[in-house]
């Protein structure tokens, strides 16, 4: 089934077969959240009740950088930062979570971002890549508009 891309599908079994606690079930949720990982597919769980806890689970595993590139490239600056304030608040003692406290604007979703990308980042060419790329676009979209009217 994970092989199929059917993730969905069997983390809404194991939701319903076994309890949050189970070995069983921790053990397939694991699968399937590494799987989606690898494969980058975070958009089949995206609109699920799954999606929070996939993420919770990166950031537990410091492993959020395939997520954030991600986000990125999809133009979602919001969502990447609110990943990356959960990983700050998961690893309260990290290089992140204590640069971003620090910050003088914590909503400045860039601002978060290069934090992360500066301190705890492991893929760190690859997510300033998309967050290159991102900040260009919204760049370019801003320059369209304004000069339309």
């Amino acid at each position: 089934m994970i092989s199929e891309k059917r993730y969905q599908y069997v983390l809404d079994r194991a939701c319903c077969q076994f309890e949050p606690d189970d070995p069983d079930f921790i053990r397939t949720t694991h699968r399937v959240y590494n799987a989606v990982d690898q494969c980058g597919d975070y958009e089949h769980l995206r609109s699920t009740r799954h999606f929070g806890p996939l993420a919770f689970y990166l950031a537990w595993h410091s492993s959020i950088d395939g997520l954030l590139v991600d986000m990125l490239d999809r133009d979602k600056a919001q969502d990447a930062r609110d990943v990356v304030v959960l990983f700050a608040d998961v690893h309260p003692n990290s290089s992140c979570a204590a640069a971003i406290s620090e910050l003088p604007q914590q909503d400045d979703d860039v601002a978060v971002i290069k934090t992360y990308l500066s301190t705890d980042c492991k893929n760190k060419d690859k997510v300033e890549l998309s967050l290159r790329a991102m900040v260009d676009s919204q760049r370019s979209k801003g320059k369209t508009q304004n000069s339309s009217l």
